[in-house]
């Protein structure tokens, strides 16, 4: 759906830009042939010309500049929105380490999936916790602190999202709109190592 709104958005500018183009040259032959411009010489006619070549040349680049800027405007308005209703996760606590779940909405995060991993423990700990309400009781609280965490979930509009934590990376997360094909990061820490984190969820998404 998103590819096919695009395509008539870039339809709909080549006619218009088309269209706009056969206009600015037809008008001022129109005026020439029909002789609107009375007494008027070749050298009239051609300073006219050029300078409404000129003009329509430069309506045409300020029109590009200005909607570019407009719809770059929009994704960057439409991503905030997004990540304003995303959840938000931390692990650890005091007396035992649970998973925090923060979010300014109350619908549950859908099939929530941990695998973790501890220390001086190279096997892969996987656990389901279906649907997770956030804002309540931690879904699930480890013994101690895991050397590495990834959390997998998707919200109820179809919003695919990924946490991952680890001694040597900070706290991080993702989200993938069902209609987009890159994934955004956001809740990332000041020191923040894209490349690490990159890798890490690829790796996730192709277990």
């Amino acid at each position: 759906m998103k590819n096919m709104n695009g395509n008539k958005e870039k339809c709909k500018l080549i006619v218009t830009l088309i269209i706009v183009g056969v206009l600015a040259i037809a008008v001022p032959i129109i005026i020439e042939i029909m002789g609107i411009i009375p007494n008027s010489k070749p050298s009239d006619f051609l300073g006219f010309w050029s300078s409404y070549l000129g003009v329509i040349t430069s309506g045409i680049i300020a029109f590009g500049v200005a909607r570019y800027q407009i719809q770059a405007e929009l994704v960057k308005q439409k991503q905030k929105d997004i990540e304003k209703e995303l959840p938000y996760f931390n692990i650890g606590g005091e007396d035992s380490c649970p998973i925090i779940v923060s979010s300014i909405s109350n619908l549950p995060l859908m099939n929530m999936k941990l695998t973790y991993g501890e220390k001086g423990d190279d096997t892969d700990k996987v656990k389901n916790l279906g649907h997770v309400f956030p804002n309540m009781k931690s879904p699930f609280d480890f013994k101690r602190t895991p050397s590495w965490i990834d959390i997998q979930c998707r919200t109820c509009s179809g919003t695919e999202i990924f946490f991952t934590y680890s001694n040597d990376l900070n706290g991080c997360c993702a989200w993938n709109d069902e209609k987009s094909k890159e994934w955004q990061w956001y809740a990332k820490a000041k020191v923040f190592d894209e490349a690490k984190a990159n890798k890490r969820l690829y790796n996730r998404l192709k277990k």
